[in-house]
This record gives C-alpha cells, structure tokens and sequence, in this order.
C-alpha cells in the first residue's frame, strides 16, 4: 500500500487539489441525485402501478372518457398556473442575490392562482361538455365529472404551489413525502376500485381527488414548520402584485398555449379518430411515466439548486451539464424500447398490442417535453421574458404546418402532432437562452 508522502510524489500538488476539488462539489449533487431517485423511483412505481391497474380494469370506452376527464384536470391544474408557480423561482433567485425576503412573493401567486381558477374551471367544465358528448356520453356523468375535476384541481393547486415553495428552500426530503403520499393513496383507491371491480371512468378519478386530499393536508403542515407561519396568512402589496405581473404578462401567452395542449390533442383523437384513439394516446402515455424520472428530478431538484448558485460561469457549467444528461437518458430510453417493445407493450394488455411506432413516437415526445420543460425553466429562472410573447405566432405556424402534413385520424399522428410542437416551443426557447447568455443577461439587472 502506497503512503501519503509516494502518492504525493507520483501526482503533482495541483492534480491533486484538483480531484480533491472535484469531489468536493460532484458529492453533494450525487446525494441529491440518489436520495431524489430513491424517492422518486417509488412514486413513480405506485404510479405507474395505479395507472397500469386502470388500463386493464376499464373498458376502452371508459378509459377514453378517463383519458378525456384526466385532461380537463391537467388543463386546469396547468392553466390556472398562467407561469405562476415558475416565477417564485425568479424571485427566490434574486433573493439570493440582493439579500430580500421572497417568500411574499409566494402569497401574492397563490392568491393570484386562486381567483384564475374560478375562470378555468368553467372554461374546462364547458370543454368536457362538449367533448364528452362528441364521444356519446351522457349529461348527467359529464356534471358528475365536472365536479371530480373541480375538487381535484383545487386541492392539487394549494399542494402544487406549497411544494414548489418547499423546493425552492432546498426541502427536498418533504417534497418527496408529499409525492409518495399522493401516489399511494391513489394506489390504494385504485385497489379498492380493482377489489370492487368498479370499472367507471368517474371511480378512477375517485382516486386522483383522494390523492390530490391526502397530500394538501400533509404539505399545509409542512408549510406551517419551514415558514413559521400558514397559508392563510397572506400579507400582499400592489408593489408586490405589481412585480409579480411584470414577470408573468410577457410570458402568459405562452403558459396559455402549452395549458391547452393535452385537452387538444385529445379532442384531436375524438374529433378526427375515435374514442379508440383516446384511449391509445392515453394508455400509452402512461407507460411515458418512466422518463419522469429525469422530467422530475430537473424540475424538481435541479433547477431550484441552481437558483442558489451565484456564480455565473458555475450557473453556465451546470446548464450545459444537465442538456448533456437528458440526451443521455433519452437514448438510454429509447434503445429499450428498440430492443423489447412487445415487453412494453404487455404490460398495457392486449387492447393495446401491435402500437410499436406509436410507442416510439410517444417516448419522442416525452422526452421533447423534458427538453422543452428545462429551456422554459431556465428562462423563468433567469428572467429572461421580454421576448417570451413572440413565442405564440412561431408556434401557432409551427402547428398550422403539422395539421397540413398530418394524418391526425390516427393515433401516430396525434402523438407525432405533440412531438413536433414540443421541437418548436424548444427552439424558441434555445434562441432566448443563446441570446440572454451573450449579453449576460437578466430582467432585474437592466430594469
């Protein structure tokens, strides 16, 4: 065995401290990784669980209209965010910068959240209505669904928000306590609907209202530990509000478009296919969970890391870093799919069997959707959203031009129409990255 006095005579002082300094700072990250995978692994399980139980318990018309109603929920949850929930990020990264308190910040956008839901809630329950009845579904099952879609969505706000702020004060252990919790109690719904063979499209989202329950009760109890403080305790400004909206009027535009995006590819499958090709698009975007592992842990615990990070070359090194990882993890998915696809598909049922392409081009755009979801993050974070509104009219042309070239009465078209708008919105976003790192950019730096 070497001593220390050979090992510093074999390799110089400076390659030395080098690698020492290496470690210092690759530890920390491969802890967070593990403890986020761990976590994150498990509720992607009992997701995956619960969401595999679903398929093969409903019939295919009753997993259309699940897949129809999981889309007005979604279409809430993320419409009524408007980039709300983002821009907590911009402030809590200027916080560390100028030294301010910004937790403010977060009760003004939950306030904020809370009034635009009233608005979206009508405009999903008139979605569902419509959409509903295209696929011959009854009125009176349709209002039932409304209202299971209103209290799902309202307790999945105040959760959804609570954890971001969590996130953003470096709490990740809590936040995967209210992932876990979420997931295992609609596991456990969806068992007591397998139990009782209850196999109805409004038991199923019996499960996502549990869920979306358990989980607001536990990270209300969170909040009130780490801020000292509750929700209800709200103490807002016009300044306040005022800054808020400066962040999140350039880039509503935006949030509106990608809202809408999973109500419209599913009324794309009802009104030009069939509710056969709502269910496929639905099932096989469950089988997409399993790129929520790198999905999650960038939203989850790698962009918010970032916003403690002062250094600008070190924030740069990062960046790179993790487009880098993606790629990475994208082919690593994709060459499983490649080699075992009739595996894949198995464990979907054999409603489902034969849907090789339509595999692949699902995952495309799962794995489209992570790299669109960073360059979006990273924008939020920076400030960078002067620029944001000119996003619309290229991504209206960009879909315009997928229409024409599309055969949307099939299930690989809807799913390609996804793909191709997620290339777009990731390349809108890639020109504002390249252009806000040459100038050095950030909105409160120049205002």
């Amino acid at each position: 065995m070497l001593s220390k006095r050979e090992i510093r005579s074999r390799f110089p002082k400076n390659s030395v401290n080098i690698i020492f300094s290496f470690a210092k700072r690759i530890i920390p990250w491969m802890q967070l990784a593990s403890e986020f995978t761990a976590a994150h692994l498990a509720a992607r399980v009992l997701a995956l669980a619960s969401s595999l139980l679903l398929v093969r318990l409903l019939p295919v018309n009753e997993y259309g209209l699940f897949t129809l109603i999981l889309s007005a929920f979604t279409f809430i949850s993320t419409l009524s965010d408007l980039g709300i929930t983002e821009t907590l990020s911009f402030f809590r990264y200027r916080s560390v910068k100028k030294g301010e308190d910004w937790i403010q910040y977060f009760y003004s956008a939950l306030k904020l959240r809370r009034r635009v839901f009233i608005l979206v809630f009508i405009l999903a329950s008139l979605y569902v209505l419509y959409t509903g009845r295209q696929i011959e579904v009854g009125t009176e099952i349709l209002v039932v669904a409304i209202i299971i879609i209103g209290v799902a969505a309202w307790f999945s706000i105040q959760c959804n928000i609570i954890t971001f702020a969590l996130r953003l004060e470096q709490h990740f252990r809590h936040t995967y306590i209210l992932a876990l919790s979420n997931e295992g109690a609609k596991l456990f719904v969806v068992g007591v609907i397998w139990l009782l063979s209850l196999d109805t499209a409004l038991a199923a989202m019996g499960s996502v209202v549990v869920g979306a329950l358990i989980s607001v009760i536990i990270a209300l109890y969170f909040f009130r530990i780490h801020f000292k403080r509750t929700v209800g305790e709200a103490n807002t400004s016009r300044n306040l509000n005022r800054q808020l909206y400066q962040q999140i009027l350039p880039t509503l535009p935006s949030a509106i478009f990608f809202a809408i995006q999973a109500p419209l590819i599913a009324w794309m499958a009802a009104y030009f296919g069939s509710v056969e090709n709502v269910a496929q698009v639905g099932a096989l975007g469950r089988l997409a969970v399993v790129i929520g592992l790198i999905s999650g842990f960038t939203g989850s615990v790698f962009v918010p890391r970032l916003n403690i990070v002062k250094d600008d070359k070190q924030f740069l090194k990062y960046y790179f870093m993790w487009w880098l990882v993606i790629v990475a993890f994208g082919a690593a998915i994709f060459f499983v799919i490649k080699t075992i696809p009739e595996a894949i598909l198995f464990i979907l049922g054999d409603s489902y069997s034969g849907l090789h392409s339509e595999l692949l081009i699902s995952a495309a755009g799962a794995m489209t959707g992570v790299l669109a979801g960073y360059s979006w993050n990273i924008s939020r974070l920076k400030g960078w959203v002067r620029h944001q509104p000119l996003a619309i009219p290229v991504l209206i042309i960009g879909q315009v031009i997928l229409i024409l070239n599309l055969d949307l009465s099939t299930t690989s078209g809807v799913l390609l129409f996804g793909v191709g708008t997620n290339l777009v919105g990731l390349g809108f976003q890639l020109a504002v990255h390249i252009h806000g790192f040459l100038l050095n950019n950030t909105s409160w730096e120049t205002s």
